[in-house]
């Protein structure tokens, strides 16, 4: 409590910049407008992607890009005790400037606030770097393992970030510059402790291996981790899930869909833990929202989507042992959507 909406308004033009925008409710239903506090030009500028809550500390992800370079400009924000969420001063070469790629993912571990994206390396090629926060102000970037950096003959990218009871899962893509070019599914994990994170193998799942597959989203499971993503089938793509007890060894889970999703653009993905137990996904492609709960990461069920599905694209934001948040964009515009566990 209570719970917190990120995102922005504006962006319909270039005398309409975007402007970073932020929502709380105590129950779901209800929800206001929050304040925010940009302190520089890019916070002015920012669109929020993420938020994480730690206590009673709730941190927030945002992006500006280089009015002049439109290289990406990520923005870090941070609330204390209910207070407006201000924008947290740093140096932009800690997560951008000329080097910065991608800044995907925002988790809230029981030890620190962790972030992930895209970073140029010192032998440029792109590493998947991860930077660390124990109190939402001050920021680390921890250096990359090997396992985290590209060669010349691959090339990786962040997609999103997990939190679970032992350790932290980050999930994204691998593409094979040489040889059998495409992409695969990729994934590295490490202990609570642990600076650096393991590549693990994905063989075996339906998400690596041949052919386009892509990973979406990740989520704690009980005591390990499942993950989403789109695949290659037909011309098209499907969305599939693989599940692991220890975030190292990986096996195959299901599909979420059982139609092929029309090729073009890869379907948007969310996921998140049930309090009572499971997950419930949210998957936005053709206009269309869908929803999917699975008590084990294997088998998955629709769900009734909260208000009109057509013409509607959303994923989840979060969910309370009885209730699930949706943000859903509309031909009317986005709206939050609230759907109240019936059984």
């Amino acid at each position: 409590m209570p719970w917190t909406a990120v995102g922005q308004e504006g962006g319909t033009g270039s005398s309409d910049p975007v402007r970073p925008a932020a929502w709380t409710s105590p129950d779901g239903c209800a929800w206001r407008r929050a304040a925010v506090a940009p302190v520089t030009p890019d916070g002015q500028r920012t669109g929020f992607s993420s938020v994480a809550r730690r206590g009673r500390l709730v941190a927030a992800l945002g992006r500006s890009y280089s009015q002049i370079h439109g290289n990406i400009r990520p923005t870090l924000w941070r609330s204390d005790a209910g207070a407006p969420l201000r924008e947290v001063q740093l140096l932009r070469e800690l997560f951008g400037g000329g080097r910065g790629i991608t800044m995907d993912g925002l988790v809230a571990t029981p030890q620190a606030f962790l972030a992930t994206g895209g970073y140029l390396g010192p032998d440029d090629n792109v590493a998947v770097h991860v930077w660390r926060s124990t109190n939402g102000r001050d920021w680390v970037r921890l250096p990359p393992g090997r396992a985290q950096s590209s060669t010349p003959a691959e090339q990786l990218l962040p997609r999103d970030i997990a939190a679970g009871g032992a350790g932290s899962l980050l999930v994204g893509t691998s593409f094979r510059v040489t040889g059998d070019a495409g992409f695969d599914g990729a994934a590295w994990y490490a202990p609570a402790a642990a600076r650096q994170w393991q590549r693990v193998y994905l063989s075996g799942t339906g998400l690596a291996d041949g052919g386009d597959q892509r990973l979406l989203a990740a989520a704690p499971l009980g005591d390990g981790y499942v993950a989403v993503g789109a695949v290659g089938s037909g011309g098209g793509f499907q969305l599939r899930s693989a599940v692991s007890r220890d975030g190292v060894r990986w096996s195959a889970g299901g599909p979420l869909s059982g139609q092929p999703l029309p090729a073009g653009t890869p379907p948007a993905a969310d996921i998140t833990s049930l309090p009572g137990g499971g997950v419930v996904a949210g998957t936005a492609a053709r206009g269309l929202t869908e929803l999917w709960a699975s008590p084990d990461g294997r088998s998955w069920t629709p769900e009734m989507v909260p208000g009109r599905a057509d013409r509607a694209n959303g994923v989840v934001l979060g969910a309370s042992p009885d209730r699930l948040v949706m943000a859903v964009h509309t031909p009317a515009g986005p709206q939050l959507r609230l759907g109240r566990r019936t059984r």
